[in-house]
């Protein structure tokens, strides 16, 4: 009997859309079993959770479903991975994808992309910019912006994305690509504002605030998108049976009312519109990175050595 298991970052800082997923939306899985496997160290972006999935042999010989925007970008970053996002796994679904915003304090005389390239231009190296950390999609969505704009920002990361927010609203910040989930009541409050949103659309909950990509950069586009994938040698029948298990609560209008509330767009679709969104995101995050570390401006050194400990099943 398969499982469904859904990995659970360390307890730090305010739940994660990724947590808010699987602590909400599991249930809706009524015919079949769920476990949760909780990660109880901040590990930050590493790729533990995808390894746990990708070896031949699964942890407790479970069916491992893994999301994250990081699948795609962590071959980049790491120098040595146990994995191949676009080999080793079979894909199930996407399931949503959530815009970031770019964010200013009030003191910041910018009120668009192009007086923020503006100020960073003649400030090369000065302007700094904070994400929730190493490997983010911040970080990365502040480092595509680097790579567009031919400007040299300096990424500043922080453990989480509480102490960021909170240095961004004192001021000690200046600049800011955070989740919408977590920005727009800060955004409402006018204690930040919102320069544009990362998605290739308008988000429905800050319509007149543009898109990066109409800010005279086309083809801009970096999202926290959320999609399971399996094991490689997954019978097809059970990707089948998950799929349709994913587009039925997907279907549910609770769901989409809560996904929405939260900065989240459902994406119901084909395991074959996955894997090709998979490939595209591959391709894009690999060249952002080799272009950045060129820059000197991300690190693409690391060594992943982690062993596969400290897991606990909590449910």
């Amino acid at each position: 009997e398969a499982y469904v298991a859904f990995f659970i970052d360390a307890d730090v800082g305010p739940v994660n859309a990724s947590q808010y997923w699987t602590r909400n939306y599991s249930c809706y899985f009524d015919t079949l079993r769920t476990a949760y496997v909780h990660n109880p160290i901040d590990r930050g972006a590493t790729p533990i959770g995808i390894t746990v999935l990708g070896t031949p042999k699964p942890l407790n010989e479970l069916k491992y479903i893994y999301q994250w925007f990081n699948f795609t970008t962590n071959p980049s970053q790491f120098k040595k991975l146990p994995f191949d996002p676009l080999r080793d796994f079979a894909h199930i679904m996407l399931v949503s994808e959530g815009a970031l915003v770019t964010t200013v304090h009030p003191s910041m005389p910018v009120r668009s992309v192009k007086e923020l390239l503006a100020f960073a231009r003649v400030r090369p190296g000065e302007l700094n910019f904070a994400s929730s950390g190493i490997g983010t999609t911040g970080h990365y969505a502040g480092e595509l912006l680097n790579v567009l704009m031919k400007a040299r920002m300096v990424h500043v990361p922080y453990k989480g994305t509480g102490p960021a927010v909170t240095d961004l609203l004192g001021g000690q910040i200046p600049l800011m690509v955070d989740s919408l989930s977590s920005a727009l009541p800060h955004i409402k409050s006018g204690k930040i504002r919102a320069i544009a949103v990362t998605t290739a659309r308008r988000d429905r909950q800050l319509p007149d605030v543009p898109t990066i990509a109409e800010s005279g950069y086309p083809g801009y586009e970096a999202t926290n998108w959320y999609a399971y994938v399996a094991p490689v040698r997954t019978p097809k029948e059970i990707l089948a049976r998950l799929n349709q298990e994913l587009v039925k609560v997907l279907g549910a209008p609770e769901v989409r009312e809560q996904l929405i509330s939260h900065g989240l767009e459902p994406q119901p679709g084909t395991s074959e519109a996955l894997a090709k969104y998979i490939e595209r995101e591959y391709a894009t995050w690999g060249r952002v990175v080799k272009e950045a570390g060129r820059a000197g401006s991300i690190g693409i050194a690391y060594t992943y050595n982690e062993p596969l400990v400290g897991f606990e099943f909590v449910r």
